[in-house]
């Protein structure tokens, strides 16, 4: 058996690669450079330097779909961005003429990638969210000023990571901020901020929406310390979120990997859903390390049609990105960076950073797969 892993020059398409070429599984990974430091990994047997510019997204999907007809891939996994995978979406039958695509369809990601259209889903469905300001004249943009509670964030329709999202925490800085965002970044919403401890949800759902894999993490830390993607993080139980998660998803038929990120929030208890990401995550080697391999469970499942149901998984077990996010983190705490998520001082920072003996796994050291890492330190000197 073999796979395509479509862009390997992420830690999560590093994940992919080694879950799926540890199970013997021969990988082929394309990228756009020779340096991508997922190529580099013991278990990509093929590399593909693919020759078309990346923000010219139908001129590569042309060339990817070259490369699959010239070769027999029993499955496609794209760890791509989120305009390329709807993007993708939309020729997916072209795709699936000569492989098999592991992606949700077209409608479920326009709409789980529109964070208005989740917010207005989980308004509709009664689920706990942020409050959610839309700004339609100056005059809403004046009453949100003078009315709503402080810090409140700013965030574009689309995105992915910390882009275009920004904490606000003077209501004289709200209208500057927000139309500079939405001039960069499109349509663009305000929302409450929840004070709590940031989750993500993930689950994998078979063509009939029902779960066959379920995991949840816990953030620990964060870069940019502001508000961004976690770079250091341990599995728990959260089980209030199941029935929460899954009745979202379900409203929109899903089918495949979503991983929901939600704050559990230090008020009222309750867990708050944030964003829903319909795609491979960042921090995927935390659920693999805790026992939920989802790359085998979706390369299986795009194989054979549906997988058994396992939502066992461990406690516990930690993850970091110590290149470099991690270390991003501690240099802007140690150069005064403040942030109401992150309240902790710069020698408690230090200490937690240095404290390696509470590491379980890594986004890209492995001393069994140590090339990548050499690869990622060199690209970064």
């Amino acid at each position: 058996m073999n796979a395509l892993v479509v862009n390997a020059k992420s830690a999560s398409a590093l994940a992919v690669i080694r879950s799926l070429g540890s199970k013997g599984i021969e990988i082929t990974g394309a990228s756009d450079t020779s340096r991508d430091f997922p190529l580099f990994s013991r278990y990509c047997t093929k590399r593909i330097l693919l020759r078309t510019p990346s923000e010219d997204i139908e001129t590569r999907l042309d060339e990817l779909l070259t490369i699959v007809k010239n070769n027999n891939f029993d499955v496609f996994l794209p760890v791509m961005s989120e305009g390329s995978l709807l993007a993708l979406a939309k020729r997916k039958n072209d795709f699936e003429k000569y492989t098999r695509l592991a992606l949700p369809s077209f409608d479920q990601l326009s709409i789980l990638n529109n964070k208005a259209s989740v917010s207005s889903l989980l308004s509709e469905l009664g689920i706990h969210s942020p409050k959610t300001y839309f700004v339609d004249s100056e005059l809403i943009m004046d009453s949100i000023q003078k009315n709503a509670v402080f810090p409140l964030i700013i965030k574009p329709f689309r995105g992915e990571g910390a882009a275009g999202i920004r904490i606000i925490t003077d209501p004289n800085d709200l209208g500057t901020c927000y139309y500079d965002i939405k001039k960069n970044y499109g349509p663009t919403l305000i929302q409450e901020f929840i004070h709590g401890t940031k989750h993500t949800a993930v689950f994998l759902l078979n063509k009939n929406s029902e779960v066959r894999r379920f995991f949840v993490h816990r953030a620990i830390r964060e870069y940019p310390i502001t508000g961004g993607p976690t770079c250091f993080l341990e599995s728990v139980k959260y089980d209030p979120i199941y029935e929460v998660g899954l009745k979202l998803l379900t409203r929109v038929n899903f089918a495949g990997l979503a991983s929901m990120e939600f704050i559990v929030d230090i008020n009222d208890g309750k867990p708050k859903i944030i964003d829903v990401n319909p795609r491979f995550y960042g921090p995927l080697q935390c659920a693999i390390s805790a026992g939920v391999d989802f790359p085998f469970a979706i390369f299986n499942m795009t194989m054979k049609g549906d997988i058994e149901t396992d939502l066992s998984y461990k406690e516990g077990v930690t993850c970091r990105h110590l290149l470099f996010e991690d270390t991003k983190h501690l240099i802007s705490v140690l150069r005064g960076t403040k942030s109401p998520k992150y309240n902790l001082g710069k020698m408690t920072t230090i200490l937690n950073y240095l404290n390696f003996f509470h590491d379980d796994s890594y986004f890209v050291l492995s001393p069994s797969d140590p090339l990548p890492a050499l690869k990622k330190i060199f690209n970064h000197t």
